[in-house]
């Protein structure tokens, strides 16, 4: 029996570079449910934890008060596990 298939969009680098890229600014533009709301709230999550900027120095714009809103919610939500989650580093907590 194969094993499955594991699902890699083909934009995968870019969504990478968007994560993991700290020394530039980006915009990222796409269609509705492709993942723009979770790729921000890792890239932020990860410039926090590397220190390249505290959460009062970032500035995410979005197009509606609901995208800004459902932003700041799972953003609050992934600081909330993460200060929970006694297998991080305390640094990283």
């Amino acid at each position: 029996m194969t094993p499955p298939t594991v699902f890699r969009p083909v934009d995968e680098d870019a969504r990478e570079r968007a994560r993991g890229d700290h020394r530039a600014s980006l915009v990222l533009e796409a269609g509705a449910g492709t993942g723009k709301t979770t790729l921000l709230v890792e890239r932020i999550a990860l410039l926090i934890r590397s220190v390249h900027a505290r959460l009062e120095e970032i500035a995410a714009v979005t197009f509606t008060e609901n995208a800004a809103t459902t932003l700041k919610l799972r953003l609050r939500e992934r600081r909330a596990r993460a200060r929970g989650d006694l297998t991080l580093p305390s640094v990283d907590r």
